[in-house]
């Protein structure tokens, strides 16, 4: 969960097949958040694109940054601080 003190609350869920690990890393000039989560392979609809609504999150890109990590990339209309980062267990 992230954001700002003037604007709500933002949440990313990445539904896995297994547990797994990843990494968080802020990005300046734009503001962006990227999130690594070890994986060999991954399906998505749109890899690239402007999610729907207004929010802190202004376009996001999903992509296979090396063989066993995805990398989504979130472009933020404004700077943001990650609260909370964990995995929880499947169900």
């Amino acid at each position: 969960m992230f954001g700002c003190p003037t604007r709500p609350n933002a949440r990313l869920i990445v539904d896995s097949a297994a547990k797994t690990e990843f990494a968080l890393v802020s990005l300046d000039g734009p503001n962006r958040l990227a999130i690594d989560v070890r994986a060999a392979t991954f399906s998505v609809p749109e890899p690239t694109g402007q999610p729907a609504g207004e929010g802190i999150v202004s376009g996001y890109e999903i992509e296979q940054a090396a063989p066993d990590r995805v990398r989504t990339i979130l472009t933020l209309a404004q700077p943001a601080q990650v609260q909370q980062a964990y995995v929880l267990d499947a169900f």
